[in-house]
């Protein structure tokens, strides 16, 4: 199997968050991405890499490309994007591409273990989970998606039709399984798991931020441990 693993996100960045400043840095996330989302499946299918971040300097770019080595990048600007710019963008970089399988995967996620164990059904989407205290909305978690590469412009088109689905003036991207559903039958759906969480922290993995706190349960210990400085340990 052709397996498409698509990166997104900033690479090295500080701005101001929800509650206080927040650090990026992907190459602290690496290794874990490549451990329990790459790795993984190296062995048994071939697999290639494809980065849709933001402009940045040449150094870090060139850093960028020896460490994670994708086949392509694509880079938008930052000024007058949002969040979802990159996340979005991905999909410039498919339309072209002979691949059976895409793993969407943001850039900055800690997994508890390798994506390879869960129960992925590989003919259909795949969500991880509904969204906690979201899901009477059908809102589902929105960091990790999984999808046969037949269904990549019916994905693009309606990851599209979630902008101002929640919030005014972007993309919520929660909204993907209300507009998935009107194009893709419920049977060819697939959630990994049928239990609610949120797509900060979760059973699954941990975005690598300060705020979470290190007393969230399930914060994984690399983020714990990155912003022992910042926050209660």
């Amino acid at each position: 199997m052709k397996i498409g693993f698509c990166l997104y996100g900033l690479l090295t960045d500080t701005y101001q968050g929800r509650e206080n400043v927040q650090e990026k840095d992907y190459r602290h996330c690496w290794p874990n991405i490549y451990r329990n989302v790459i790795e993984p499946f190296l062995e048994e299918h071939e697999c290639h890499i494809y980065v849709s971040t933001y402009d940045t300097n040449d150094e870090t770019k060139k850093e960028m490309m020896e460490l994670i080595k994708p086949e392509q990048v694509i880079y938008s600007d930052k000024e007058g994007s949002t969040p979802f710019t990159s996340k979005i963008n991905v999909f410039r970089l498919l339309d072209d591409k002979d691949l059976d399988f895409i793993i969407h995967c943001r850039l900055d996620l800690h997994f508890h273990q390798p994506i390879s164990t869960y129960n992925i059904e590989y003919d259909k989407f795949n969500f991880l989970f509904p969204e906690k205290n979201h899901w009477h909305l059908r809102y589902a978690n929105d960091n990790l998606y999984m999808w046969p590469h037949k269904m990549t412009k019916l994905v693009e088109d309606s990851l599209r039709k979630t902008y101002r689905v929640v919030r005014p003036t972007t993309f919520c991207t929660h909204g993907l399984h209300i507009k998935l559903s009107k194009v893709i039958e419920e049977k060819d759906i697939n959630f990994i798991s049928s239990n609610e969480e949120r797509s900060d922290v979760n059973s699954f993995y941990s975005i690598c931020k300060r705020e979470l706190g290190s007393k969230t349960p399930n914060i994984h210990p690399e983020v714990v441990e990155r912003f022992k400085t910042f926050i209660d340990v």
